[in-house]
């Protein structure tokens, strides 16, 4: 009986953190909450182009070493009515989108934030509900860094391959 018990109780436990990992991250999201979005491979931090520091639409977006961000890291997350996310630079104002061509893949860039398809990302979570896949709704990538090696790397769309530099870790700041 006892060992019947120790089963109940594991598996519990685990649909209990299943649960919580799912209802936590960006759906809970609160408007106004910054975020860091961090890529899983490489370690490197969301950042725009200059830190941030440049407003033009269609640069090009970082995984930056997250130690040397100068505040450009810093995102709010916004659910449109349709569910998908409008991923909105703080010091810049602009969101993020699908960009030109850059080495045979689709650059990241950034834009004037409308809800169109062009500015709309899909927040898949992993099973355990702490890292993300995020997915252009007009291009159907995911947000990569180029090689995923190393921070530094230029973000770009490309096929879900289903490997770590496809996720990210979006933490509240």
């Amino acid at each position: 009986m006892t060992h019947v018990f120790n089963r109940l109780t594991l598996v519990f436990t685990v649909l209990t953190a299943l649960l919580i990992g799912l209802t936590t991250g960006t759906a809970n999201a609160a408007p106004g909450d910054n975020f860091r979005i961090t890529n899983n491979a490489t370690g490197g931090t969301l950042i725009p182009q200059d830190f941030g520091g440049n407003s033009s639409d269609n640069i090009l977006m970082y995984a930056w070493h997250d130690y040397d961000t100068r505040g450009g890291e810093q995102w709010n997350l916004e659910r449109t009515p349709s569910g998908y996310l409008l991923i909105r630079n703080v010091r810049t104002g602009k969101c993020l989108k699908p960009g030109g061509e850059f080495h045979f893949k689709t650059s990241v860039t950034q834009g004037a934030c409308n809800d169109t398809y062009e500015y709309h990302w899909q927040d898949k979570a992993n099973v355990l509900g702490d890292t993300y896949k995020l997915i252009s709704r007009s291009a159907n990538k995911v947000l990569s860094p180029y090689f995923g090696q190393q921070p530094g790397e230029v973000v770009v769309l490309e096929t879900d391959s289903n490997i770590a530099k496809n996720w990210w870790s979006i933490s509240r700041i």
